[in-house]
């Protein structure tokens, strides 16, 4: 049906052969509703703490259309993506610690349903172990 106006409409069709009955139509409003995708979801993540270059992952739901640059590493200083980044699937996320100071950090990711809840990430700079002699 072509896109009228709301209202009430008669019609009738008209051919070589004639013309038929009316009959009336009521256009209502139309509303066409996007599909909706549900937000992404980080139900845990581990290690719950790690030193630049580990692998991290995060696990939980609709993941689906995170990019590289949508995974945010978050502290009171501003946020950083990861370089690195393995693997992303619908229900896991797989990256590279990058090169960040130590101290607490919120990990979140935006997707095709919109911004994740943030979890809570330690890095730490693990002590060097020197030999005892």
């Amino acid at each position: 049906m072509p896109n009228v106006p709301v209202g009430t409409y008669s019609v009738e069709l008209t051919s070589n052969s004639g013309t038929s009955n009316r009959i009336t139509l009521n256009a209502l409003q139309s509303v066409v509703q996007p599909p909706t995708v549900a937000a992404p979801r980080i139900a845990s993540i581990l290690p719950l703490s790690a030193k630049p270059g580990d692998t991290v992952t995060l696990f939980g739901t609709n993941f689906t259309g995170v990019i590289k640059d949508q995974i945010s590493i978050l502290n009171s200083t501003g946020s950083i993506t990861p370089e690195l980044v393995y693997t992303i699937k619908d229900t896991s996320v797989v990256f590279k610690m990058p090169n960040v100071p130590v101290g607490d950090y919120q990990i979140y990711l935006a997707a095709d349903g919109g911004i994740s809840n943030k979890v809570p990430f330690s890095v730490f700079i693990p002590k060097s172990t020197t030999p005892i002699e």
